[in-house]
C-alpha cells in the first residue's frame, strides 16, 4: 500500500498527499491492518478508522499472550495524538 498503491493514486489523482489528508480505514481483519499500518508508517497516515476490529486471541485472557502483546506494541507505536487521530469501534 505504502510502497505501490499510495504513489500510483497520488500520481494518478488530484488527491492531497500529505499526511494530515492521508487516511488508513479497514473493518474487520482490516480494522487491525489499519492501526498496524497507522504504527509502522506515521509519516504517511494521520488519520485511521478502524471498524468492528478484529483482535485475535481476544475472547480467552488465561494463558493468552496477546493482549499484554498489543498493549506494549501500541504503548511503543502510537503516533503523538497532536500530530495523529484514531478511531476505534467494536461489535459483538
Amino acid at each position: 500500500m505504502v510502497k505501490e498503491l499510495k504513489p500510483h493514486i497520488d500520481k494518478r489523482y488530484s488527491v492531497y498527499t500529505n499526511r494530515e489528508n492521508t487516511f488508513i480505514t479497514g473493518s474487520s481483519m482490516g480494522g487491525l491492518i489499519s492501526p498496524y499500518a497507522f504504527c509502522e508508517y506515521p509519516k504517511i497516515f494521520g488519520w485511521a478508522a478502524c471498524l468492528s476490529t478484529h483482535w485475535l486471541g481476544s475472547f480467552t485472557t488465561e494463558n493468552n499472550p496477546f493482549p499484554n502483546s498489543m498493549i506494549r506494541y501500541l504503548s511503543k507505536k502510537l503516533p503523538n495524538p497532536k500530530s495523529h487521530k484514531i478511531y476505534f469501534d467494536c461489535g459483538d
